[in-house]
């Protein structure tokens, strides 16, 4: 679905900019930092992965997309997190 697809796009540029503004940073990374960076990037493959397997039924897309989103929240939430 399309509209996945794009919420996919969206988890991804948000974990690209958070790391792109942590390179930025004076100090370098945490070992902390690094391993939440990679589990940040595991949920996004999860998501990915997941989207590979849902249904196409048209009855159930919106009940579909309403779950990612939610699950999209979670992640981008997680995201910030990040110092």
């Amino acid at each position: 679905m399309k509209e996945l697809e794009l919420l996919l796009e969206e988890l991804k540029e948000a974990l690209k900019q958070k790391e792109q503004a942590i390179e930025l940073r004076e100090e370098p990374s945490s070992a902390n930092t690094t391993s939440l960076i990679n589990n940040r990037k595991a949920d996004i493959e999860g998501f990915e992965k997941a989207i590979s397997l849902v249904t196409k039924d048209p009855y159930s897309k919106n009940i579909i997309i309403d779950n990612f989103k939610i699950e999209v929240k979670k992640i981008k939430e997680r995201i910030e997190e990040i110092r």
